[in-house]
């Protein structure tokens, strides 16, 4: 079974936010749309989201603006595996989303099978991070309570 999770979809094109939010939900996926990038942005300082899918073009704020803005203002750890799609792709384009932390780039139009499995990887990716960032919590810890431990014995001893 394919791993589930939260989607925040950005688009400002109703056709393709009513298409692509229902192919996402029909895996189980729980999708959020948004029509405009500020309202993302500011959904996403109230919401977790595992993957943030935006287009690039959109009025009042690009794609590009926005993972730029989410990237600076939230903690890498809170922060949702990130892909973009547009129709105007340009190799600038991808290649500044991706120096920015952006998981995938798809360029319209493509095959819904195709952001699925994407989808699917991107979370693999976020739970794989998630573990990681509480393994090596449980690693501090563990470090922390030997060092005490280590200190009170040594106190001990004098």
């Amino acid at each position: 079974m394919t791993a589930t999770g939260s989607i925040l979809l950005v688009d400002d094109e109703e056709k393709i936010l009513k298409t692509l939010g229902r192919a996402l939900r029909a895996e189980g996926h729980r999708v959020v749309e948004r029509s405009n990038a500020r309202e993302a942005r500011r959904l996403i300082t109230d919401e977790a989201f595992d993957v943030l899918i935006v287009d690039n073009l959109m009025p009042t704020m690009t794609g590009l603006e926005l993972i730029r803005d989410v990237v600076t203002s939230v903690p890498e750890g809170d922060r949702p595996q990130i892909i973009m799609m547009t129709a105007h792709a340009t190799v600038a384009d991808a290649i500044a989303a991706m120096k920015l932390g952006a998981l995938d780039f798809l360029q319209k139009p493509f095959e819904v099978d195709h952001l699925l499995v994407t989808i699917s990887r991107a979370i693999d990716h976020q739970r794989l991070r998630t573990e990681h960032r509480y393994l090596l919590s449980e690693r501090d810890e563990e470090i922390q309570a030997t060092t005490a431990s280590s200190a009170a014995a040594g106190r001990c001893r004098r």
